[in-house]
């Protein structure tokens, strides 16, 4: 994969968050027991850095927010609507649009979840997708097609994460923790942030042209606060800068993001980023609600009579 189709496919995977289609999947190496050049051992700090972030969400049996998104694509010049086939012979509506808003309607419980997806128009929401996971199955409802898919997570191609905890990684077929884990470290650095408390930024071995840069906070569990992909000369590519907010004590949870993506003659890893091609920017408005009574049916998505349902989880 050349360094041009690297980018497009991680811009699709942005503007076609709604799809499930096939696609490969990025697989790294497993994480090494090199020594860094200050003497850190960065698979440990690795390592140190999932166990924290486990421990941070522990806690949480059950959890319900809402998520705002807002997309800007400046190369985008007026609102489409535009077919895409689905894997198992079904299509589903992807609006192209400048400026888009969407509200995604999130419901955990431990470790499994369900997404209810609206997009904006004027003053006016309608419902777009309902989507969950229970264990290794992954269910994707698309309303407007009456069209749904049932599937193993071997079935998945690339897609951006539903699951709030897993933001950062760029495919919820593999979660955040799974991506840390494959990656091999380069490097693995203590530094100051602007107010002056310690932050670690690890850098991982170069995949498919690609150079991942994370950085991690300590004083949030470890949660991940940026994550940078620039290719082997230094552009960046993408950037994602997540904040949180204590929900518990000790606990954290997303506040908000922004995700910035750029062409392959992007700036310079560390430059001022102001060319950017996309930005996806999230935020949770209203209440979190951890540890409340859901119901049993909290992730169960209900079809329609005339619903067309491809079941890929049967032999």
């Amino acid at each position: 994969m050349d360094a041009s189709a690297t980018v497009k496919s991680l811009l699709a995977l942005m503007l076609l968050t709604a799809l499930v289609n096939g696609g490969e999947v990025l697989q790294a190496a497993d994480v090494s027991e090199q020594k860094d050049s200050d003497g850190t051992n960065g698979a440990e700090t690795l390592a140190m850095i999932v166990e924290s972030i486990e421990r941070n969400y522990a806690p949480i049996e059950t959890l319900q927010a809402s998520i705002e998104q807002l997309s800007i694509t400046p190369a985008v010049e007026k609102r489409e609507v535009k077919q895409a086939k689905l894997a198992g012979g079904g299509r589903a509506e992807v609006t192209v649009t400048p400026v888009s808003i969407q509200r995604s309607d999130v419901v955990l419980v431990n470790d499994d979840w369900r997404s209810t997806l609206y997009d904006r128009v004027g003053d006016n929401w309608s419902l777009v997708q309902e989507a969950n996971r229970v264990g290794d199955v992954w269910t994707f409802f698309y309303y407007q097609s009456d069209f749904a898919q049932i599937k193993f997570t071997h079935h998945l191609g690339g897609m951006m994460p539903h699951d709030p905890r897993d933001f950062g990684s760029q495919d919820m077929k593999v979660g955040l923790l799974n991506h840390l884990q494959q990656m091999k470290v380069v490097v693995a650095r203590e530094l100051e942030s602007p107010t002056g408390s310690p932050l670690i930024t690890v850098t991982f071995a170069r995949q498919h042209d690609l150079v991942e840069q994370w950085t991690f906070d300590p004083a949030m569990n470890h949660l991940p606060t940026k994550r940078q992909n620039s290719l082997a000369n230094g552009n960046l590519i993408s950037e994602i800068e997540i904040d949180y907010q204590e929900i518990m004590p000790g606990v954290w949870f997303l506040r908000d993001s922004s995700t910035r993506f750029f062409n392959t003659e992007g700036p310079i890893l560390g430059a001022d980023a102001r060319e950017w091609t996309q930005l996806i920017s999230r935020r949770v408005i209203g209440e979190v609600l951890v540890n409340k009574d859901v119901g049993e049916d909290a992730l169960t998505i209900e079809f329609g009579a005339s619903t067309r349902i491809v079941d890929q989880t049967r032999p």
